[in-house]
C-alpha cells in the first residue's frame, strides 16, 4: 500500500467504536483503515468481523526465505519462526477464504512425511482484497499477510500468490528502501514488505508486510484507500465533515492532486508506475 502525503482528515468521530476495543488490540488507525477497506469500496463490501487465521507448521528447510533481516521486527520473527524437537519451523498462514491452494500445501507436507494439521496462532481482519490485517493476541505483534486464495473481494476469485510475485515484492521493497535512504521521498511512502516465504514446487508464496507508521499513529492521521475517497457515501461524508459542500472539488485538491505529485515522484525517482 502506498501512503500519499496529504492533509490529515478529521473523521475520527465516524469510527468512535474503535476506542471501545481492547487497548491491547490494533491501533485505532488500523481499525479505521479496515473500515474504509471493507465498507468504503464500491466494488465489494467485505466483513468487519475478527476471524482466526489458520496456519500450517512447515519445516524451514522446505521453504525458501527471502528476508531483509535488518528491517524485520524481532518480536514478529519470534512468532513466525519457532523450533520443535530440534527442527526449525515457519508458520505458513492460510487465507481463511481459500478453498484450493492450502490443500496443495497440505498434500505436499504429507508427501514429505510431515504433519499438515491446522493451527490457530493468529487473528485478523479482511482487507479489500486477499491481504489480512493480522495480530498475535495478547502480544504487540501486528502485521499484514498475503497468501494464495481462490476467493476474495470483488471480481477476483482466483489469486495465486506465485513465487515470482513474492520475489518481485521483496526486490521492489528493498529498492524503495535503498532509494529512500539516499534521499527521502517527499510525496509518498510505501509500507515495507521485508519478508517472503516460498514453496517453489507449488509455485506459492507468502508475503509479510509491516504496518510502519500505523503503529506510531497519534490518532491525528487517517489512512484512506484511494477508492474510499471516490466512494459515493464515504467520500461525500468525509468532504462534508471537513466543511466542503462540493465533494468533487474537495477530492480534486486532497486526493487527485496529491496522487499526481506522488506518481510523478515515483516515476522520476524509481522509474516505476503504480498499477
Amino acid at each position: 500500500m502506498i501512503r500519499i502525503q496529504t492533509m490529515n482528515f478529521s473523521v475520527t468521530t465516524l469510527f468512535i467504536f474503535v476506542f471501545s476495543l481492547s487497548s491491547k488490540a490494533f491501533n485505532p488507525a488500523i481499525y479505521q483503515l479496515n473500515y474504509f477497506e471493507t465498507q468504503g469500496n464500491a466494488i465489494s463490501v467485505r466483513s468487519l468481523t475478527r476471524t482466526q487465521l489458520p496456519h500450517i507448521e512447515i519445516p524451514a528447510h522446505l521453504v525458501q526465505i527471502n528476508a531483509a533481516h535488518s528491517r524485520m521486527k524481532t518480536d514478529l520473527l519470534e512468532q513466525l519462526f519457532f523450533e520443535k524437537e530440534g527442527v526449525a519451523y515457519i508458520r505458513w498462514i492460510i487465507n481463511p477464504e481459500d478453498k484450493k491452494y492450502y490443500h496443495q500445501v497440505v498434500r505436499y507436507l504429507k508427501e514429505q512425511g510431515y504433519s499438515a494439521d491446522l493451527h490457530y496462532h493468529f487473528e485478523g481482519f479482511q482487507s479489500a482484497s486477499r491481504s489480512y490485517f493480522a495480530e498475535v493476541p495478547k502480544t504487540p505483534v501486528r502485521f499484514s499477510t498475503k497468501t494464495s486464495t481462490d476467493s476474495t473481494g470483488g471480481s477476483w476469485q482466483d489469486k495465486r500468490l506465485s513465487v515470482a510475485e513474492a520475489n518481485d515484492a521483496r526486490l521492489f521493497a528493498d529498492y524503495v528502501h535503498e532509494q529512500n535512504q539516499i534521499q527521502p521521498f517527499k510525496n509518498f511512502s510505501i509500507q515495507d514488505e521485508p519478508l517472503a516465504f516460498m514453496i517453489p514446487s507449488l509455485n506459492q508464496g507468502m508475503i509479510v508486510r509491516l504496518f510502519g507508521g500505523f503503529e506510531k499513529n497519534d490518532n491525528k492521521k487517517i489512512y484512506l484507500p484511494g477508492f474510499a475517497a471516490l466512494h459515493e457515501s464515504v467520500g461525500r461524508e468525509i468532504a462534508l465533515r471537513n466543511g466542503s459542500s462540493d465533494p468533487f472539488e474537495f477530492w480534486n485538491e486532497h486526493y487527485i492532486q496529491p496522487v499526481g505529485r506522488a506518481l510523478g515522484e515515483m516515476a522520476g525517482r524509481l522509474g516505476t508506475q503504480y498499477d
